[in-house]
């Protein structure tokens, strides 16, 4: 018999997309790196089309356990 998987949605609502529209110019984020997969196509997609202005740049080299996201402009 196959074992089945019990999948609750979050406790709070959360949006990497908000989050990362909410940083400022010159402003800087850390991610751990294990969520790097998730956001960068979401900064490429979902980030783009709320804020078409905005320049953002990633960094996973500076700390190897952390994405770094900084807002150009």
């Amino acid at each position: 018999m196959s074992q089945i998987r019990i999948v609750e949605p979050p406790e709070e609502r959360f949006s990497w997309a908000n989050e990362i529209i909410a940083v400022g110019i010159g402003e800087k984020i850390k991610t751990p790196e294990k969520y790097s997969k998730t956001i960068k196509p979401i900064i490429s997609r979902d980030v783009k089309l709320k804020d078409p202005e905005g320049v953002f740049a990633t960094d996973a080299k500076s700390e190897p356990a952390y994405l770094i996201i900084s807002r150009i402009r």
